[in-house]
């Protein structure tokens, strides 16, 4: 019986060539290694390139999460580059702007602190102090903090070291000449202990070292951001955690996720063209594909008329649905928001999802956010700054001058109107039930700062008004 030898087909292996997935962008970036003057040479060193620097936004720049979720210092190089990302100096600048934008109010304890409020109001009107605090308060956001030297003249390296007076004894007036912040790369701290917590300055830097000069602390201001835990206070250089470091993994997520939206979008609808490949899988250059891919796309519009091949070719349209990516983005811009603790109407424009259009919760949530963290990074600056500028400009100091930050909000001081009004309600019953005297009424008042009435002599009371009523004349007729 005869055998037929049965025909096998062998698999056609696939080649396409490299030149049709060659990535040229991707080439011209080459990878760092180490530059000559370290000690390498040949294929090991390379030449410094500021082209491989370039990125084009905050998650390229970090796309290998080096820098995400990082628990320690990024470090200032870091911190500057993250200074340049939009939504971040956006957030940081917004902030700063909201901590100075209706400064401060002075009170004054007593009688005849009219004087000596507008000799400090002036003196921080000449310094610009407004603006140095706003700056300072950017700096905090973007490093963790800075310092502020105050300018008392021309001083030698001995005298920097020496402590600035507190006292009309060692502080000579009319000696501040201006604020001028340093930024902290330029700092290191100098000396201060690390060894007995009890120290009055255990990790407080009684000096500091401005590109290795050093200075007494008491000529700056100090500005700083959230304090990490005394153990990492070296690595941030003796300053705070950086707004820009804490809120890296939330900007990076929206901007992934918009960029996902965006090439989402731009493959929204496809145009399947199922032609023959063989050539392009078989290692050629697919010129003639290529070409009948380009005549194709050339008459095909609302207006052209789209032609193929009767026999050889067929043309499929496809699109994806795009419900849920809005949503899913605008989540994420909500959670940048949440981590700069601004309400996402104040730094996007737009209101939460699931709320009012107005944001008046938010607002109002806002305005505490601020107001808390003017009290943590400019209420012990601005009490030194005070205390210094009574010495320059009236040679003493007086603790009954104090200032308060001023509400961001209108609403707040009509708030404000509204409570002490039910507080003079209330010591008025209280008066007219004999329960207080009217000097315990004033005393109420004079003590309480926000009274309007904390200027006055509790101890001069007015004579009461003459309420009596007029007697008539003789004859029964009223005057």
């Amino acid at each position: 019986m005869a055998r037929t030898k049965a025909k096998t087909k062998t698999k056609k292996m696939m080649k396409i060539n490299n030149q049709l997935v060659s990535d040229s962008a991707a080439e011209s970036l080459p990878d760092f290694k180490p530059y000559d003057s370290l000690g390498y040479k040949g294929t090991k060193a390379r030449a410094m390139q500021d082209s491989a620097l370039q990125t084009a936004g905050l998650y390229d720049m970090m796309h290998n999460g080096a820098y995400t979720g990082a628990p320690t210092f990024l470090g200032y190089m870091a911190l500057a580059q993250l200074a340049q990302d939009g939504v971040i100096k956006a957030g940081v600048s917004l902030r700063a702007d909201e901590m100075t934008r209706r400064w401060i109010e002075f009170q004054y304890q007593g009688e005849g602190g009219d004087e000596r409020i507008e000799a400090v109001e002036s003196e921080l009107s000449r310094l610009h102090a407004d603006k140095v605090f706003r700056d300072a308060a950017e700096m905090c956001g973007y490093y963790g903090g800075c310092l502020v030297f105050i300018d008392t003249g021309d001083l030698t390296d001995a005298d920097l070291r020496l402590p600035l007076g507190e006292d009309s004894d060692t502080f000579k007036a009319g000696s501040i000449r201006g604020l001028k912040i340093i930024e902290p790369f330029y700092v290191a701290p100098g000396r201060y202990s690390c060894y007995n917590p009890i120290d009055k300055d255990y990790f407080v830097p009684q000096s500091w070292l401005i590109n290795g000069r050093e200075v007494h602390a008491s000529r700056f201001l100090y500005f700083a951001e959230d304090k990490p835990p005394t153990l990492l206070l070296p690595s941030y250089n003796f300053f705070g955690i950086p707004l820009a470091q804490t809120v890296i993994d939330a900007v990076l997520g929206f901007e992934e996720s918009s960029k996902s939206a965006a090439r989402m979008l731009s493959k929204y609808a496809c145009t399947v063209f199922k032609t023959d490949m063989n050539e392009v899988l078989s290692g050629g250059t697919g010129s003639e594909i290529q070409k009948r891919i380009a005549y194709f796309a050339k008459y095909r519009d609302n207006d052209g008329v789209m032609t193929i091949d009767k026999e050889a070719e067929e043309i499929e349209l496809s699109s994806h649905s795009l419900a849920g990516v809005t949503d899913i983005v605008r989540q994420q811009m909500e959670i940048v928001a949440a981590m700069f603790g601004e309400p996402a109407v104040k730094l996007w424009g737009i209101s939460p999802t699931g709320f009012n259009a107005t944001g008046d919760s938010d607002m109002r949530s806002h305005y505490d956010h601020i107001n808390a963290i003017q009290e943590r990074i400019l209420r012990d600056p601005m009490e030194y700054l005070v205390k210094l500028l009574q010495l320059n400009t009236l040679g003493d100091t007086d603790d009954a001058l104090t200032f308060e930050f001023v509400p961001l909000s209108d609403e707040d001081e009509k708030l404000q109107a509204e409570v002490q009004k039910i507080k003079v309600d209330s010591m008025s019953q209280l008066f007219d039930r004999g329960i207080i005297s009217g000097e315990e009424a004033r005393h109420v008042l004079a003590t309480d700062p926000d009274s309007g009435f904390d200027d006055i002599d509790e101890d001069s009371v007015p004579e009461p008004p003459d309420l009596a009523l007029p007697v008539d004349p003789p004859g029964g007729e009223t005057p």
